[in-house]
């Protein structure tokens, strides 16, 4: 497992904010690991809306389902995407700060079966992508 965050402050107010990273098909403008999102169901923005994202990792195109799992209005939004090598859980919280708005990023980011013995190697290229 590999735990990445930051945080940051978008000096902008928490309304604002939400309006833009509230809405999980924007990924692909702020990260620049994600090359593109796609919905395959609703594009409602809650909980249970579904996406293919295409992520880039070392040079490599790799894709992953994803689901929405939590959206809590101007506070919270989690989803969690997996593919046969990986399980990654991803998480946005959102907090009103006297400047701005303070949002702390966290993916937690799992290798599966016997691809868990690779995690030591890729650590830190995926702390280089945090970055």
């Amino acid at each position: 497992m590999v735990l990445l965050q930051f945080r940051v402050i978008a000096p902008a107010p928490l309304s604002k904010v939400w309006e833009y990273f509230g809405k999980f098909q924007n990924i692909a403008q702020w990260d620049p690991s994600t090359k593109s999102i796609v919905p395959t169901g609703t594009t409602s923005e809650q909980a249970g809306a579904k996406y293919k994202l295409t992520s880039l990792f070392n040079g490599k195109e790799t894709e992953l389902d994803y689901e929405l799992t939590e959206v809590t209005p101007l506070k919270r939004i989690a989803a969690q995407g997996m593919n046969m090598t990986t399980f990654v859980l991803d998480e946005m919280n959102f907090k009103e700060v006297p400047n701005g708005t303070e949002i702390h990023y966290m993916a937690d980011i799992s290798l599966r079966h016997v691809f868990k013995l690779f995690t030591p190697w890729i650590k830190g290229d995926l702390e280089k992508m945090a970055q």
